[in-house]
Order: structure tokens, then C-alpha cells, then sequence
């Protein structure tokens, strides 16, 4: 269902409906697509991290894991993802207590640990979250 609520459907329906090879399309993704982004002041990753560095964790973490923002136990680099829809940006500062809620269009100190969640629904009728990184600050802007 979930799948369906996101698009999926209207994917497959669409490939159908102009004869592309849906299988052949899933092998170019994943060949020119990229796990994580790291730089010195943070990473990025789809969804999760567990170990450190960024590069040893599965695919599958990367991709799907939540319990970094679940738990919100997570004190290594910073780290921000999405895949998990919340309501608003949260910044979880991995003491598995303390969150801090992020408005858009407001300057932040960039921290040096935990995770930034920016996903915000976008797929399920939220918004669409965007964050601007320059020297140690930063900016979320959304987008109906």
C-alpha cells in the first residue's frame, strides 16, 4: 500500500504504457547512482548510518535504516537523511533524549554531531525540505 501511496503504481504504469524495460532502467540507477556524500563538517545518506566510517555501513542501512532518528543514539559525524517523514526538520542530538525542532528559512550553527532528519513528507502530501550548507551554518527551505 505504501508503495502505491508514494508512486510506485504510476511508475510501472507509466514504463508500460511507453514499452520501457522497467529491470533495464533499475540497473542505470544503480550503477550511476551514489550511496552517501561525505565531506570534513558532515555526510548525507538516504536514510541511516550505524558504524563509522560512512563507507563500512550495508547498502541496506544507507538505504532504509531507520533507527539512528528512531533511537536517536547516534553521536557520530553529523550526519543528515530523510526516509523517515516527519513532520518538520529535526536535528537528533543522539543522547536518545534531546531533539531540537528546525524552522525553515532560519540560520543554524552547523553541529558536529548526530543526525539532521529532512524529510518532511513530501511524497505523502508534505512538503519538500531543502538545506543550504555554507562555511559552518546552515538553512532549511521548504517547498509546498
Amino acid at each position: 500500500i505504501l508503495h502505491s501511496r508514494v508512486g510506485r503504481g504510476s511508475t510501472i504504469a507509466s514504463f508500460r504504457e511507453h514499452g520501457a524495460d522497467l529491470s533495464e532502467c533499475i540497473r542505470w540507477i544503480e550503477a550511476h547512482s551514489v550511496l552517501y556524500y561525505k565531506q570534513d563538517a558532515f555526510q548525507c545518506a538516504h536514510a541511516g548510518v550505524c558504524v563509522e566510517p560512512i563507507e563500512r555501513n550495508d547498502p541496506d542501512v544507507l538505504l532504509h535504516d531507520h533507527s539512528i532518528v528512531r533511537e536517536n543514539r547516534y553521536r557520530g559525524k553529523l550526519t543528515i537523511t530523510g526516509h523517515l517523514a516527519l513532520r518538520e526538520p529535526v536535528w537528533f542530538t543522539g543522547d536518545r533524549k534531546n531533539i531540537q525542532r528546525l524552522a525553515c528559512r532560519r540560520e543554524y550553527g552547523l553541529p558536529h554531531c548526530g543526525v539532521i532528519c529532512i524529510d518532511t513528507g513530501c511524497c505523502m502530501g508534505g512538503t519538500l525540505t531543502a538545506m543550504a550548507i555554507e562555511n559552518d551554518h546552515f538553512k532549511l527551505f521548504a517547498v509546498q
